[in-house]
């Protein structure tokens, strides 16, 4: 419809279409930018560096921190250092084992913790004859680092440790890899690497299959929700760490795997559900074995059955690693 104002004549079908498409941009653009901010907000909160402050939560998974203080174990520590492919500065402690049996226990910690929470893990390995290499992964602890590796960059520090240990004990320790929870993945990645010969087995306490895997059980309960950021989080995943959600494929790695293998897993992990030990497991080439326990949550196996936890594990280290 024409209408006349003043000298000119205006389309107001027209300007009404134009009035819409405005709208409509500025709204898809405000929405575009709300996910970019938010993508970019949940990108700093699952990646960023935070203090790691052990509460008394440890006890449910039969952490005993005070066991690091005790004399003996105390004087048998000492700190070390290496540096990553990237320039970051590793820390970690060593616990040299009451006689040097050639037997040396590399133990990763999970996600947004620190060695202490390895205590069990640590003391079941020394109290075997074991010496324990306790790594802070990149952004954990005393090593730099500002956006976690969540196992797909801690795979090339895992190998740095190795080259430390190797440089320490003259390439003569044969060596456990083991670890929990993104440590777990870390070490069974590191293994389909082609690691030096004198690794002699990995443990993998409930790691996952792929970041891709863990971010879709993330949002196994608002799955359009994770469709719609996971765009802009590769894109800053990309600009930050160098690769995509989906680059991460651990499975994939472990197909090369020639180092023997155990995996762990909790049948009552929500947090890294058991599917996804499942399917790592069933990914790795090497001669491997899984534990299954039974109504066991993330990260609990020990703590949930010590015993047979002690037996499985250190029974399996033992067989390889001689």
């Amino acid at each position: 419809m024409l209408v006349k104002i003043g000298a000119l004549w205006y389309n107001t079908d027209m300007e009404t279409w134009m009035i819409i498409l405005i709208v409509s941009a500025s709204i898809l653009v405000s929405a575009s930018l709300g996910f970019v901010i938010a993508s970019a907000a949940f990108f700093k909160r699952t990646f960023g560096r935070r203090k790691f402050v052990f509460g008394k939560g440890g006890a449910k998974y039969g952490v005993c921190p005070e066991w690091f203080d005790a004399p003996e174990i105390s004087a048998a520590t000492s700190d070390l250092s290496v540096t990553s492919f990237d320039g970051l500065k590793l820390a970690a402690k060593i616990i040299r084992a009451r006689e040097n049996n050639g037997r040396l226990a590399i133990i990763q910690h999970g996600y947004r913790t620190d060695y202490r929470v390895m205590q069990p893990y640590a003391q079941m390995f020394y109290e075997r004859g074991y010496d324990v290499l306790l790594p802070s992964a990149r952004a954990h602890g005393d090593s730099e680092g500002e956006y976690i590796g969540m196992a797909w960059l801690d795979r090339f520090d895992v190998l740095r440790w190795i080259d430390k240990v190797n440089e320490l004990y003259s390439g003569k320790a044969n060596i456990v890899l083991f670890g929990v929870s993104m440590g777990g993945s870390a070490v069974a990645a590191a293994c389909g690497m082609s690691p030096p010969l004198n690794v002699k087995c990995v443990i993998d306490d409930c790691g996952f299959s792929s970041i891709s895997d863990e971010y879709d059980a993330f949002f196994a309960d608002k799955p359009v929700l994770g469709k719609i950021m996971r765009p802009s989080l590769d894109a800053a995943m990309r600009l930050k760490l160098g690769y995509s959600i989906g680059d991460a494929d651990i499975t994939e790695l472990v197909k090369n795997a020639s180092v023997p293998a155990l995996f762990v897993h909790g049948t009552k992990d929500g947090f890294v559900p058991y599917s996804l030990g499942r399917k790592l497991y069933s990914a790795y080439a090497a001669d491997k074995e899984f534990l299954s326990v039974d109504g066991a949550e993330h990260a609990r196996c020990y703590a949930f059955d010590k015993d047979a936890y002690v037996s499985a594990v250190c029974g399996f280290a033992d067989k390889y690693c001689k």
